[in-house]
């Protein structure tokens, strides 16, 4: 067997490895991405959809584009994805409230390998890991790593246990989003940063009451007080309580053009207003 057979030989081999492990380590896949149903409970005056504002981001893959509404059917995307990191995708509802458009709700999302369905309970985790990502752009810090390396489904696990088992409504929104972000990035991430702080409950009739005192129109409709979590609306209708962060906004959609923002220090310390929703300006 002559020295050039085995020398081409031997490339050959090389060359179907080296092919083979990089098709195993940086695969390009199209994803189908499934979006959550509008209106989220039929038992409530949601606004109307406008459409969907859909961001994602991964370590080789990003972008964003809008979603017109597809008529109270289920809805889905592609994306096609290459690498190792994970992918956070986000899902800004915008909804219309009388002649205008507003992003009043926070965000549905998922982070893919772990899943591909889009969900109100994942976009918390969805729009931290979209954080990390902006960060690490921003200061040419390297993300791959610890993005890929940290337990997203133990995260978004813990979130709902949370859920199914607080005295109160829990929201993920009212946690220290920049605290969780920093931990993560720095590998000292702990599920006592999941705790809701400085929260209380406020009976949603005494909302109603303080509201209907500010308003000069005189109605006697009965506010919606629709939170901007989509998952806190059934466990408020069910108690009859809204959580509340002292030190913070709080802002409940009061009718479909008005919102209550209603601050706090203590239970008997709070505000309420009655404003006009914020207007949707483009992409969020």
């Amino acid at each position: 067997m002559s020295k050039q057979f085995l020398f081409f030989s031997a490339l050959a081999t090389t060359l179907a490895v080296f092919l083979s492990c990089s098709v195993l380590v940086n695969p390009a896949e199209s994803v189908t991405f499934t979006l959550p149903e509008w209106p989220p409970e039929s038992d409530a005056d949601w606004p109307p959809l406008s459409g969907w504002e859909i961001r994602y981001r991964s370590g080789k893959s990003s972008g964003s584009f809008t979603l017109a509404p597809a008529g109270g059917t289920a809805q889905s995307f592609i994306l096609e994805l290459a690498g190792s990191s994970p992918c956070t995708v986000t899902a800004q509802p915008v909804t219309r409230h009388g002649g205008t458009d507003s992003c009043f709700f926070h965000a549905a999302g998922c982070i893919y390998p772990e899943d591909n369905s889009i969900t109100w309970e994942t976009g918390f985790p969805a729009a931290v890991c979209m954080q990390l990502y902006t960060a690490a752009e921003s200061s040419a810090e390297e993300t791959a790593d610890y993005l890929a390396d940290f337990n997203w489904q133990k995260l978004i696990n813990t979130l709902g246990e949370k859920a199914a088992a607080g005295s109160i409504c829990y929201d993920p929104w009212k946690l220290d989003k920049d605290a969780v972000c920093s931990a993560i990035a720095s590998r000292k991430f702990s599920a006592a940063l999941l705790s809701m702080k400085n929260c209380i409950t406020v009976e949603t009739s005494r909302l109603a009451a303080a509201a209907s005192k500010r308003t000069e129109t005189g109605e006697t409709a009965v506010p919606l007080f629709l939170p901007q979590y989509i998952p806190s609306y059934g466990r408020q209708k069910d108690s009859g309580l809204a959580v509340v962060k002292t030190g913070a906004v709080n802002s409940y959609l009061y009718s479909i053009e008005e919102i209550a923002v209603i601050t706090c220090s203590s239970d008997r310390d709070m505000t309420l207003e009655i404003s006009a929703v914020p207007l949707y300006t483009g992409k969020q």
